[in-house]
């Protein structure tokens, strides 16, 4: 298969905010983070009555502009091919990243969240796939190979962060209805010599079910960046405490862009996300393929100890063409891909 349309990047452009609060690292979509932020949400902000009332105004764009709730809750589940791909540093004086490693998968689930991830590992002789299928089911999460079911409370633990984070971005931003969530508004950004309105705006996101990214970490400090013409949340941003396994940091300041282009049902979703971190040694990026409205199939999250066999289906995202790079892109429009 073949990614459809040719992604590109936005312009980086560096995002300055003006106002009382404290300073943030606010991050154009397809920039390099630059500095942590500051606790931007410490404090009693949330019992501001005006920034939760403006966030709620905010949350309801954000859906309806996404085709709404009403929609999103007509379709049977989500299934679609996604391509992982890893960059890591290798140069770190003109800071280029090149791909050290792709990892095709198929994602199945409900609106809900439940469902799985089976992703296709190739072992170290460079030919030999390997399948595992990840599964969250309510309270319940395991891991699958070919010949046998894993459920030991380290495999579980990493079989439920995979299928949740999995969703929580790939689903955005109904994701965060679902994870109750809520915005809260906090500052105005500006494009440093822009003049009048800003055309974005800082919001703090929290969530009734929080979500996290990596085993053994704790994410704090979500906030995200609205843009006003499209009114589209254009970036996700927190922190997440736990040792880095890099830069044995105790903390690091993530960012995620989206991109929108897929639309199933009457609803928009993203069609990729591009996952960067403080640390400039690796950046994440994640095509979407193929994303359809269908109902989790019930034999895929029955628990295997229970029901005595595997789930086995021939269908899954096993091989990936990656980007074409097409014509040479103007410096401002970095493409995706093999660098």
């Amino acid at each position: 298969m073949k990614l459809s349309t040719l992604l590109r990047l936005g312009p980086v452009v560096a995002l300055l905010a003006a106002s009382a609060l404290p300073s943030v690292n606010v991050q154009e979509p397809g920039a390099q983070p630059k500095q942590p932020k500051k606790d931007i949400l410490s404090g009693d902000l949330w019992q501001e009555k005006k920034r939760v009332e403006k966030g709620a105004e905010t949350m309801a764009l954000v859906y309806a502009a996404s085709g709404g709730l009403e929609e999103w809750g007509k379709l049977e589940g989500v299934r679609f091919d996604m391509l992982e791909s890893w960059r890591v540093l290798t140069n770190r004086n003109t800071g280029e990243h090149k791909i050290h490693h792709r990892i095709p998968k198929l994602c199945w689930f409900t609106p809900g969240g439940d469902g799985f991830v089976r992703g296709e590992y190739v072992l170290p002789d460079g030919f030999t796939p390997t399948y595992r299928r990840e599964v969250s089911q309510g309270n319940y999460a395991w891991a699958e190979t070919d010949i046998e079911y894993q459920r030991i409370p380290k495999m579980a633990g990493r079989a439920r962060v995979s299928v949740t984070s999995t969703h929580f971005l790939s689903t955005f931003p109904f994701s965060i209805h679902e994870r109750g969530g809520e915005l809260l508004y906090l500052k105005p950004l500006k494009v440093k010599g822009q003049e009048g309105p800003a055309k974005r705006s800082l919001y703090g996101l929290r969530l009734a079910k929080p979500v996290i990214f990596g085993e053994e970490e704790e994410v704090r400090d979500m906030t995200v960046i609205f843009d006003h013409e499209s009114q589209r949340i254009v970036q996700l941003q927190y922190s997440y405490f736990g040792e880095d396994r890099i830069t044995l940091d105790e903390s690091t300041e993530c960012f995620v862009d989206f991109e929108y282009g897929h639309q199933i049902g009457g609803v928009t979703l993203p069609s990729a996300y591009y996952w960067f971190f403080e640390v400039d040694t690796c950046i994440k990026e994640y095509w979407i393929e193929d994303m359809r409205n269908v109902a989790v199939p019930p034999a895929s999250l029955r628990r295997p100890w229970q029901a005595g066999t595997l789930y086995k289906t021939d269908e899954r995202a096993d091989y990936w063409d990656p980007p074409a790079k097409g014509e040479e892109p103007a410096e401002e429009e970095p493409v995706p891909g093999d660098a």
